[in-house]
């Protein structure tokens, strides 16, 4: 689906506004600095947007009640928490489809991100709530869709490294350290989210057979 044009804007001072209305910060829905972070009307990470949203009932493209949208406007159900993981992948697979390698041209593709960030983003590290809508709007996912509940299923999380694995990443050199990856490996996220994945798939498996 299409998001809204702006994405990345987010209006804190009515999200800040309705959450100290409504939400009790004992709750456990939000961080503690998530908690302040709103009280000051200020921004919050993807996370704890999303999970803020959820509680409210408001969808997180463009914080309008969900049960008031109009006939026609899907959106899609909050699972639980985000996964940083997906997010990397759908960036990943959207700059595969365009043939974009470069942090650089990606960054410029989806506009508001500099490569710097598109990079951690890139290696599942957390991001602004901002940063989400502006992949969300590039990747034509609604917010949500990068979710997955707390007990993912194993084949589903096997789907998406099976995927992965049909791309074959260029070998990283031996002098290519941690600070290197996006330079001398356009790519290199391929591999980090099919490990994160991998290990989520054993946990999962793990579970249900403990």
């Amino acid at each position: 689906m299409s998001t809204r044009p702006g994405a990345g804007a987010i209006n804190w001072e009515r999200l800040g506004r309705v959450a100290s209305a409504r939400l009790d910060p004992r709750a456990g829905i939000v961080s503690r600095s998530g908690i302040r972070a709103l009280r000051a009307r200020r921004g919050l990470s993807a996370g704890d947007y999303l999970s803020v949203c959820a509680a409210l009932d408001l969808d997180p493209l463009d914080l309008d009640p969900v049960g008031l949208a109009p006939a026609g406007k899907d959106v899609p159900a909050y699972r639980g928490r985000l996964s940083h993981e997906i997010v990397a992948a759908a960036v990943l697979g959207r700059r595969l489809a365009l043939g974009i390698t470069s942090m650089e041209a990606a960054a410029r593709a989806i506009g508001g991100l500099s490569a710097a960030t598109l990079c951690r983003i890139g290696q599942g590290r957390a991001l602004s709530a901002g940063a989400l809508l502006r992949i969300a709007a590039w990747t034509g996912k609604h917010p949500n869709e990068f979710t997955v509940s707390d007990s993912a299923p194993p084949a589903l999380i096997a789907e998406i490294v099976e995927s992965l694995a049909r791309i074959n990443p260029p070998a990283m050199g031996p002098e290519a350290g941690p600070g290197k990856a996006c330079e001398n490996n356009p790519f290199h996220d391929v591999s980090h989210v099919k490990r994160a994945l991998a290990r989520l798939a054993r946990e999962a498996r793990a579970r249900e057979g403990s």
